[in-house]
């Protein structure tokens, strides 16, 4: 694997508040390889004594991105990605617990789902965990800079 550069730290790591306290912290992290390949690596770690669970399948159906570049667009979806808009999920998703401490890390190439143009976009993760059986949706903000 080529080796990559990190483009961007800017993290607003959302931290869930609700009656179970601060349960979960998530970040991102982009970094630009070889092949113009924009990575995003999104980690979760469990803050909390209550059970935090994920369904994990494929990180490009487990997490969701919502990219707006400079002027505030949308960039085109690839073949690829639209086919993952109009398709059926397939595969299989297995159920993770976190325990306390405990990290998940998921990456995805944006390059394989967005028609990047050079420039900076703004990104939102959303991921879906569930908190003591209660679904929950956790979202952070990162930025990627295509050169």
């Amino acid at each position: 694997m080529p080796a990559s550069m990190i483009v961007s730290l800017t993290l607003l790591a959302a931290m869930i508040q609700g009656a179970t306290g601060g349960c979960c912290e998530m970040k991102a992290v982009t970094s630009i390889g070889g092949g113009r390949q924009a990575e995003i690596k999104v980690t979760i770690t469990d803050l909390s004594d209550s059970p935090v669970s994920l369904f994990v399948s494929s990180p490009q159906w487990d997490l969701t991105f919502d990219l707006k570049d400079a002027a505030g667009r949308s960039p085109n979806l690839t073949a690829y990605g639209k086919s993952m808009l109009e398709g059926e999920r397939r595969g299989s998703r297995i159920l993770k617990h976190l325990s306390k401490g405990e990290s998940l890390s998921q990456s995805v190439d944006l390059q394989r789902i967005y028609q990047l143009q050079r420039g900076e976009y703004w990104i939102l993760i959303s991921r879906a965990v569930l908190v003591a059986g209660v679904r929950t949706t956790l979202q952070t903000r990162t930025t990627v800079d295509i050169p």
